[in-house]
């Protein structure tokens, strides 16, 4: 069983990718802020952080960066979820060593491929 972070500023699509994720055993912790998901990720060291690249007070990005600027944090698994208008920041994100994205509407199925893939690869 993971525990997956999952960081997105509409309630309706924390509530969608809960039950996708927990249906797979999965734990999940839920924000809608950015600050809160780098405070969670740092605190409760989750298995994955899959984050939105806009969220409010701090973008994905900018998490995504700070975790890996962090020693403790730096080889923790992230998936970035973006808006397909928004593409270029979830690629300027894996450019900033995300290790992989996901754009909305996300296909469930997809969506849970990449969050097993990425755990796979996760340090043990």
């Amino acid at each position: 069983m993971s525990t997956i972070l999952v960081a997105d500023a509409e309630p309706q699509i924390r509530r969608i990718l809960g039950r996708l994720l927990e249906a797979e055993g999965h734990v999940c912790v839920f924000t809608g802020d950015g600050e809160d998901a780098l405070r969670l990720a740092r605190e409760g060291r989750p298995d994955l952080v899959l984050i939105d690249v806009e969220m409010p007070r701090c973008s994905g990005i900018e998490v995504l960066a700070a975790l890996r600027q962090d020693e403790e944090t730096r080889a923790m698994r992230v998936i970035l979820t973006c808006a397909g208008a928004r593409l270029a920041a979830a690629a300027a994100g894996l450019i900033a060593s995300a290790d992989d994205f996901v754009t909305k509407p996300f296909d469930p199925d997809q969506l849970v491929s990449r969050v097993r893939a990425a755990l796979r690869r996760a340090p043990r």
